[in-house]
């Protein structure tokens, strides 16, 4: 008896599931059994010959009804004790035979991810068998096979919602209409991240411009942003901003009772006047760079962050932009990363470097401290999601 691949109607049914990704067949690493007369010495043999393609074989009777299966290594161990192959050698393979745990072809992904989450946790490799409908044999897989199923999947789900978000959260923006200037940049920390921002314009001269920073990191604030990224695209904010800022807040509130939260700026811009009507919702990284003076926005327009509480009552503070004035604000993933000798990349930096380009289109200017920025950071890793928007009133109402 030699090993022996499954029939060919086991590849049928194993390769349909396998290509829809919801069933244990999936997982299969190993469809090679053997019948449990075989002696012991000829398995050694073909575990040999084979090597690590093959870790575990099943073993099935005359009348290929499934027995068992036989794992590669604790076989090697058995046969390495002293006399052991000699004691073993010629006896059928049905001594060393164990029982697995068993899965059918058709059990969902989910559920052995779910029944074998204890296993998974165990440093030793566990393995498992799966039989057909009529309960005959049609593969092995392991815990090590399970755990690179969900890696990949993992990999393929951060994919995907990094698409997402970046359809939803550029990377880079910019906005150069008449009477406004801005210029964007968000860099997730992990691929995916919790920072928001957006520039609409809401009425003939007026945008509404707002950045905001998720509680958390990762994909678990990234369905956050989407949340933000849906309600903002259909908010009708003629309502006014201090209404949009409400009704946010008992949406967060409501969906995470205060276990997600986030702060933010949020702001109407009349590009007109150059008249800015701001809300720091617990935000504070609010400057306004004017007349080559850095000045920071947040004494008298702080509020509780977003997602807190069920009551709140924000203010507003108001701004008018003259000629030459630009409005930082970032998230704090920005001014708290660190370089290789744990010093922050401080705010006064993006202020000097402003300062000096100030003749530069806020495009320019934002690229300028990308570099700087990544230059100072070099090999670190990112601290946190980082975004900043620099925002200028090219054409200010004349005094």
């Amino acid at each position: 008896m030699t090993i022996t691949e499954q029939p060919d109607v086991i590849f049928q049914v194993e390769s349909q599931y396998r290509n829809s990704g919801f069933t244990v067949a999936r997982l299969l690493s190993s469809q090679f059994y053997v019948e449990e007369d075989l002696p012991i010495q000829d398995l050694v043999t073909l575990f040999n010959e084979k090597g690590s393609e093959v870790n575990a074989v099943g073993v099935v009777s005359g009348e290929n009804e499934f027995k068992g299966i036989i794992i590669r290594k604790e076989l090697m161990k058995l046969i390495s004790r002293p006399f052991g192959i000699d004691v073993l050698k010629k006896k059928p393979v049905s001594k060393v035979t164990i029982s697995p745990g068993i899965f059918h072809l058709k059990t969902a992904l989910q559920t052995v991810s779910e029944e074998l989450k204890h296993d998974m946790k165990l440093q030793k490799e566990s393995f498992y068998a799966v039989l057909d409908n009529h309960d005959r044999f049609a593969g092995i897989f392991s815990t090590r096979d399970l755990l690179i199923h969900m890696s990949d999947q993992n990999r393929m789900d951060m994919n995907l919602a990094r698409d997402v978000q970046n359809s939803m959260v550029k990377n880079r923006h910019n906005v150069l209409a008449f009477g406004l200037e801005v210029a964007s940049s968000f860099t997730p920390a992990q691929g995916v991240g919790g920072d928001f921002y957006l520039t609409r314009k809401i009425s003939g001269s007026e945008w509404v411009i707002i950045l905001c920073d998720v509680s958390g990191k990762g994909v678990a604030a990234s369905i956050v942003t989407a949340m933000l990224y849906g309600i903002t695209r259909t908010y009708d904010f003629g309502k006014g901003i201090k209404t949009f800022v409400r009704d946010l807040n008992e949406m967060i509130f409501d969906t995470f009772r205060g276990d997600r939260f986030l702060t933010g700026i949020f702001m109407i811009f009349n590009e007109d006047t150059g008249k800015v009507t701001i809300l720091d919702m617990g935000h504070s990284y609010l400057n306004l760079i004017r007349n080559g003076k850095l000045v920071l926005l947040n004494s008298e327009m702080e509020n509780l962050p977003i997602g807190i509480t069920d009551d709140l009552t924000p203010k507003a503070g108001r701004l008018l932009l003259k000629h030459g004035d630009i409005i930082l604000t970032v998230t704090d993933g920005l001014v708290e990363q660190k370089d290789s000798f744990g010093e922050c990349y401080d705010i006064s930096r993006m202020y000097d470097l402003i300062r000096l380009n100030s003749d530069c289109s806020l495009e320019e200017i934002r690229d300028t401290i990308l570099q700087d920025f990544e230059s100072f950071r070099q090999d670190t890793p990112y601290h946190d999601d980082m975004t900043f928007l620099l925002i200028r009133h090219p054409h200010p109402e004349e005094e």
